[in-house]
């Protein structure tokens, strides 16, 4: 018993001694530990110290006597060089940057005199090289225009397309003059001041004369004072050229109001009431093109539409008889004159147009030539027409 009490006693002491061997590290390892654990408070310990040796120093504040230094001294440099206005502003802000940044009076004065140098020399020379491409487009057109306009003088007889919308205007007349009733023309809600009334009141010209030749009738409701008194002038002139001067009328012409709206309610209820025959829209048109087009369509009138406005464009093209699109409308002037310098401007710059048309067509083969076969010897078309500042 007293054998078997002191082996289980000798059992219980070698598991608890395995016990606390299993627990406690080794000296080895606990001496590494407090090896390492020094190293570190030691390391974390210098950091901050050896991070602030490191450190560069603070940047002393700009003083507005440290600018004022640097900006004589930058002005006199400019002086010197042939500049004769700059920016005061604009190079105090930049001596203040070039401070703060630690630069010396010298460098500041330096660069700074250099920029401002070369920017006026851009500004204030006589010719771009950097702009060369734009010129020679424009030497190219007016060389265009000028072939063109000396081939007219001497009588060559130069094409233009025809254009429906234009060569229908003496039909649409000779109709009104058939039916006995007037002829209306509506030009645009604008004043002018604006492009596609000039044109509008150009052709207005050519309308009135066909109106004094038939002897028909012709009114024009118009939207501003300038517009009301030109086109009173135009049909007189009309008349007097045709030698008629006894059938112009002084109420030929009606102001009906400035405002978009009201204009088109005032031009719909003649309409109604006078049922023109023929009725042209020629001008600037915008919400009220269609109120217009539809009213003149109810009453079964010819009706011809133009304007630069490509919004009001589809309206026209659905309610009116013809359409003249967008430039069309300026050269209606030449069309109908044919007068040299008119017609051959209108040819040159249909030429130049041409070039432009050919050379994007080039640009996009040569482009894709290059994106695809990695090539970039085929930009050089590219590179010709871009515009650098």
């Amino acid at each position: 018993m007293k054998k078997e009490k002191l082996l289980l006693l000798m059992m219980i002491f070698f598991t608890g001694c395995m016990l606390l061997a299993e627990e406690a590290p080794p000296a080895a390892a606990t001496q590494e530990a407090a090896i390492t654990t020094a190293a570190s408070v030691e390391t974390s310990t210098a950091a901050p110290v050896e991070a602030a040796v490191n450190a560069p120093a603070a940047a002393a504040p700009v003083t507005q006597f440290a600018i004022d230094k640097v900006k004589n001294l930058v002005i006199k440099s400019l002086e010197s060089n042939g500049v004769k206005d700059w920016n005061l502003e604009q190079i105090e802000g930049q001596i203040k940057t070039y401070l703060q940044k630690g630069s010396v009076e010298a460098e500041i004065v330096t660069q700074l005199s250099a920029d401002f140098t070369n920017d006026y020399q851009k500004k204030h020379r006589m010719f771009n090289p950097e702009l060369g491409n734009l010129l020679v487009a424009l030497l190219v057109i007016a060389g265009f225009v000028g072939f063109y306009i000396t081939s007219a003088l001497k009588g060559q007889d130069l094409y233009v397309r025809p254009i429906a919308g234009l060569s229908a205007i003496d039909e649409a007349v000779g109709r009104a003059t058939e039916m006995g009733r007037e002829v209306m023309f509506v030009p645009g809600i604008y004043d002018m001041d604006d492009l596609p009334t000039i044109a509008a009141i150009s052709i207005l010209g050519h309308i009135a004369k066909k109106t004094a030749e038939y002897d028909t009738e012709i009114t024009v409701p118009v939207a501003g004072p300038i517009v009301f008194s030109t086109a009173k002038e135009v049909i007189k002139e009309a008349h007097l050229k045709v030698g008629r001067p006894d059938t112009y009328k002084e109420d030929c012409v009606r102001y009906i109001a400035n405002d978009q709206f009201s204009y088109a309610a005032g031009v719909c209820g003649k309409m109604i009431r006078e049922k023109p025959a023929t009725i042209f829209y020629l001008g600037t048109f915008y919400a009220e093109s269609l109120v217009l087009a539809e009213t003149g369509n109810s009453i079964k009138a010819i009706q011809i539409a133009g304007t630069t406005m490509p919004s009001q464009l589809p309206f026209f093209v659905a309610a009116c008889d013809y359409t003249i699109i967008g430039e069309e409308l300026y050269a209606a002037s030449a069309y109908f004159s044919r007068e040299p310098m008119q017609l051959g401007s209108l040819k040159g710059q249909d030429a130049g147009k041409l070039i432009v048309m050919i050379s994007i067509v080039i640009g996009v083969i040569m482009t894709s030539i290059a994106k695809f076969t990695g090539t970039p010897w085929f930009d050089f078309f590219k590179d010709l027409f871009q515009v650098k500042n």
